[in-house]
């Protein structure tokens, strides 16, 4: 028997802080980003911002064309 799996990827790169190109913060110093207001973001925060924004993406944009299956 053969066992298939459909889903659904989104790959993020997110500079040395954890911002993503679109954001404000992307690129800025650590120095800059402090007298922004703003702290590097942490692993636990960089995924939890990755889930929201795939769910976000889910909820709003999704694309037949964007699941994909794969025989496993």
């Amino acid at each position: 028997m053969k066992t298939y799996r459909a889903f659904i990827e989104m790959e993020f790169e997110p500079d040395e802080h954890g911002y993503l190109e679109w954001e404000s913060e992307y690129g800025l110093t650590l120095e800059e980003l402090k007298e922004e207001g703003y702290e590097p973001r942490t692993e636990d925060q960089m995924k939890r911002f990755f889930a929201d924004e795939l769910w976000e993406y889910l909820l709003t944009n999704l694309d037949y064309q964007a699941i994909d299956v794969k025989e496993v």
